[in-house]
């Protein structure tokens, strides 16, 4: 298997469970009536949709111009973080003792791994091989 290919499955895997999640929510808790709770649910339903579409196709059409999958797995990434980063704040300025703590360093710690790799994606390969995001034609 290439380097492109693990790459989309991993963001193929990524975007289901983040769907998965966000669905688990929704069924566990209802329809969201807090604007918190509407915000938990969309940035994980939209990067989670993000990683899939990345996964699914080359470019993804929009008006006159095309997105390669991997400026729209970059942006499914970039969603992720910015959530986590949120729930990782959130976590540090409310939540006391040693739990809340370590619930804001692992939240924080994910977006920080997330955000680089949406950096990887939209600059094609800092780290990585280039061949990883080459985009057929």
């Amino acid at each position: 298997m290439s380097t492109k290919q693990s790459v989309r499955r991993r963001f193929l895997g990524g975007g289901f469970v983040s769907l998965a999640i966000a669905g688990g929510l929704f069924v566990a808790f209802g329809a969201p009536t807090q604007l918190e709770d509407l915000l938990l649910l969309s940035w994980l339903a939209i990067g989670g949709l993000a990683l899939v579409v990345a996964a699914a196709v080359e470019r993804l059409p929009l008006g006159v111009v095309s997105v390669s999958w991997p400026r729209i797995g970059a942006v499914g990434l970039a969603v992720l973080a910015l959530g986590s980063s949120t729930v990782g704040f959130v976590q540090l300025l409310e939540v006391s003792g040693w739990v809340g703590l370590l619930n804001a360093v692992f939240a924080l710690g994910v977006a920080l791994i997330l955000a680089f790799g949406a950096l990887e994606c939209w600059f094609g390969g800092l780290q990585i091989d280039e061949d990883a995001f080459v985009v057929e034609a």
